[in-house]
């Protein structure tokens, strides 16, 4: 299809210049290029477009009926090209954005500083913990808490960061606070489907890691509902440190000084081409970075 409109270029330009060395020249290519161009044009038409003498050059019917055609397309072509590279340098439009549901307060107490600076930009954001295909579901961009394999998308990584336990102060007035992962044993934990294992945690002991099996008759799939839960008082939880860290500042919910959980895990910003990526794309990914590096 390339090769046809470069013909159809090459053709216009011989047709306004009346001739093939001034419309290779206006083109900056080879005579022989658009000697070429055009009759390989006249070959997949099976038509003549141009009588050729040794003085001059005459369009033919069939010719100056492709020429009006081809204005017309190749002036739709044009003017779709510059809307599209617009579209990609500039931020504005709809931008669909893929989250964890646990991301939400985080995310909403720094958007209005994002909006401010884009305001012709609209965030459609779709919180939610299940797999996305982010070309077939027709996102943007996803961002994710995992260790990533290769998924044949891109990935910018966010930060790294570990798991903390937290519990109310209602919880440890009324059940005590662990001193150490051993007393872990008899606290009620609230168990969060998003752990590769519900019923243990990881942690480093004696400079090992090892997974300490806890217990709880809550089970929740949402990261929000178990901050809830904490919150009310139901039991301890772990929980990405962002997730808690202003609940932490603000007293709600108190951090258990036990052994650092072992594990870490990335958060990253995917996204499904590294070549093209559009502006509003762009910008929103360097918020990302910027917010999650403080």
């Amino acid at each position: 299809m390339s090769d046809r409109l470069t013909a159809l270029k090459m053709f216009q330009a011989v047709a306004s210049k009346g001739s093939f060395a001034a419309a290779a020249d206006s083109l900056q290519t080879s005579r022989a290029s658009v000697t070429r161009a055009l009759h390989q044009l006249e070959q997949w038409l099976n038509t003549r477009l141009i009588l050729r003498t040794t003085r001059s050059i005459e369009i033919t019917a069939a010719g100056k009926r492709l020429l009006q055609e081809s204005e017309e397309i190749l002036g739709r072509i044009e003017c779709l090209e510059q809307a599209l590279t617009e579209e990609r340098q500039t931020v504005q439009g709809e931008l669909r954005v893929s989250l964890p549901i646990g991301l939400s307060p985080y995310l909403f107490s720094r958007l209005p500083e994002f909006t401010r600076r884009h305001p012709q930009l609209r965030l459609k954001l779709d919180f939610d913990d299940q797999y996305i295909d982010l070309i077939n579901d027709s996102f943007d961009i996803a961002v994710r808490i995992a260790q990533l394999s290769d998924t044949g998308v891109y990935a910018r990584k966010l930060c790294d960061f570990h798991d903390v336990l937290v519990a109310s102060p209602e919880y440890i007035e009324r059940c005590g606070k662990p001193e150490s992962v051993k007393d872990l044993s008899s606290h009620q934990f609230i168990l969060d489907t998003n752990h590769p294992r519900q019923d243990a945690l990881l942690f480093v002991i004696d400079g090992e890691m090892k997974h300490v099996e806890i217990n709880g008759s809550i089970i929740l799939s949402q990261a929000n509902c178990v901050i809830d839960a904490v919150h009310a008082g139901l039991g301890i939880a772990s929980l990405p440190s962002f997730f808690v860290r202003e609940a932490i500042q603000q007293g709600s919910l108190l951090p258990l000084q036990l052994d650092c959980p072992g594990q870490s895990y990335p958060l990253s910003a995917l996204f499904p081409d590294r070549e093209f990526i559009p502006q509003k794309t762009r910008v929103f990914i360097d918020f990302l970075v910027e917010i999650f590096s403080q």
